[in-house]
């Protein structure tokens, strides 16, 4: 049983369902994958802090479905999100996406951040994400990275 925090620098590669219903609280690196893949975190309900790769293109189905991430951060490169990915993130406070496109998004995703969670994109990018399939379930909830607070 994983436990805690992992930090796996060197990382390429992940299974399906790897982290899945483990105690992990932070995900301090997954190196240079890709692919974040289905199922890969689900279940994880102590995890509060992961930190995305800059080299990830692709999140999974239910990967991070019954976690309680406080923020999101969606690097530059991510493409595709798939159905459900975020549907138990009833905790995040709010979720900055970086793509200047907006990433494919499946349905039922954030289906539980619709409280005050807030979505930063980029700034040129709004009217694109308020506009975007299943992107614009959350367009009222949604501002510039450069309203984004510092802290």
């Amino acid at each position: 049983i994983i436990e805690n925090d992992i930090n796996l620098p060197n990382l390429e590669k992940v299974e399906i369902q790897t982290f899945r219903n483990t105690k992990i609280k932070n995900v301090i690196s997954l190196g240079k994958i890709t692919a974040i893949p289905n199922n890969m975190f689900e279940g994880c309900s102590l995890m509060e802090h992961c930190t995305l790769p800059y080299t990830l293109t692709t999140i999974g189905v239910y990967c991070f479905n019954a976690i309680n991430l406080q923020e999101l951060d969606i690097p530059a490169g991510v493409t595709s999100i798939g159905t459900g990915a975020f549907i138990g993130g009833q905790s995040l406070k709010y979720i900055i996406c970086r793509p200047t496109t907006p990433p494919t998004l499946g349905g039922n995703n954030f289906g539980s951040v619709l409280g005050t969670c807030v979505f930063y994109v980029p700034d040129e990018s709004l009217s694109a994400y308020q506009a975007a399939t299943n992107w614009n379930v959350f367009a009222s909830k949604m501002k510039g990275i450069s309203e984004l607070p510092t802290t």
